[in-house]
C-alpha cells in the first residue's frame, strides 16, 4: 500500500454547492463538508476558536475526535509593524492561546502570513528592511510553536518570493514555509523551481492550480481557476518534490484551495480534483 505523506483538508472557496449540510452555521457546515468528502484536516483562526463558547468548542473537538480528523491554527499579525518592545509579549500572547487550546491543535502546525505589502511596492519599507524586521519579529513565536510541537509556517503570497522565505527559514530557527502552489504565479515566479527551492522547509500549504494567459496588449498576466492537475501549475512534480525533500515529511498539512473554472459546477471540479490528488498518493510509496 502506498505510504500517506500528506494530511489533506480544504481551504475554500466554500461555494454555495458545498453549503448543503448546515447553512445556518458555517463552522458546522465546513466540518461536515470535510467529513463527507473524505478530508482529514480542518483549520481555524486561533482567535476564532478562542472566541467560541465552551459548548461550540466541545462540538468542534468532539467532531474531530469522532472522525479521526486533525486541526491546525491560523495566526494573524502585521509582523513588520510590531515594535521591538512588543515582540516577545506578542509572541507570548499567541503562545498562551496555543497552549490553552493545545488539545485541539496538538501534533499539527501553525500558519501565518506576513502582511508585509507587495514585494515591489516602493512606497513602503524597503524590501531588505522588511526581511530584517520579520527575522526579529517572527523568531520568538517560531520557538514557542516548536516547543509546543506545532511548527510555524509562513505563507508565500504577493509579498515575497519563495526564495525570500527560504532566506527567512535559514535565519529563524524552526520556521517553515506554508506553500501556496498557485501563489507562485501571483508574484511572477516560475512555479516548479520556486516550489523545489521551498520544498525542504514546507510544513503544509494550499494545493492550488491555475490557468494562465499573458496579455501583452496591456502588460498583464491573467490567472484563472482550474481543476487541480489540469492547470498550468505542475502539481504532480510539485507534490513529488515536497514529499521527497521536506524535512517535515509524513506530517505535512495540505489543503485544497480550489477555484472552479468558469462554467464548471464546483462539485464536478471537486470530484476531478480529488481524483487527481488520489492519483498522486497512489504513485508514491
Amino acid at each position: 500500500m502506498a505510504k500517506k505523506h500528506v494530511t489533506w483538508g480544504f481551504a475554500g472557496p466554500m461555494y454555495w454547492e458545498f453549503q448543503q449540510f448546515d447553512r445556518s452555521d458555517p463552522m458546522k457546515n465546513s466540518l461536515q463538508f470535510l467529513k463527507a468528502n473524505g478530508f482529514e484536516l480542518a483549520s481555524f483562526g486561533l482567535t476564532q476558536i478562542d472566541a467560541l463558547d465552551q459548548e461550540k468548542r466541545d462540538y468542534v473537538k468532539g467532531f474531530l475526535a469522532d472522525n479521526g480528523m486533525k486541526c491546525f491554527a491560523h495566526v494573524s499579525a502585521k509582523w513588520c509593524a510590531i515594535a521591538d518592545g512588543d515582540i516577545q509579549s506578542h509572541a507570548d500572547q499567541i503562545g498562551k492561546l496555543l497552549q490553552k487550546h493545545h488539545d485541539l491543535f496538538k501534533d499539527t502546525i501553525v500558519m501565518t502570513i506576513t502582511q508585509a505589502g507587495q514585494r515591489f511596492d516602493r512606497t513602503i519599507m524597503p524590501l531588505a528592511q522588511r526581511k530584517q524586521r520579520l527575522v526579529k519579529a517572527m523568531a520568538p513565536l517560531a520557538k514557542i510553536c516548536h516547543d509546543l510541537g506545532t511548527p510555524l509556517g509562513v505563507e508565500n503570497r504577493e509579498d515575497f518570493y519563495c526564495s525570500d522565505l527560504v532566506e527567512l527559514c535559514q535565519q529563524i530557527p524552526h520556521l517553515g514555509i506554508f506553500l501556496d502552489t498557485g501563489n507562485t504565479y501571483l508574484i511572477g515566479e516560475k512555479p516548479l523551481p520556486a516550489i523545489r527551492e521551498a520544498a525542504p522547509y514546507v510544513i503544509g500549504g494550499h494545493f492550488k492550480d491555475h490557468m494562465v494567459k499573458s496579455r501583452p496588449d496591456n502588460l498583464t498576466f491573467e490567472i484563472t481557476g482550474a481543476v487541480l492537475g489540469e492547470g498550468d501549475v505542475p502539481l504532480r512534480e510539485a507534490y513529488a518534490a515536497i514529499v521527497k525533500d521536506s524535512q517535515y515529511r509524513d506530517r505535512i498539512m495540505m489543503e485544497y484551495e480550489m477555484i472552479s473554472p468558469k462554467g464548471m459546477n464546483p462539485l464536478e471540479c471537486l470530484e476531478k480534483s480529488k481524483a487527481f490528488v488520489h492519483s498522486l498518493e497512489a504513485g508514491n510509496s
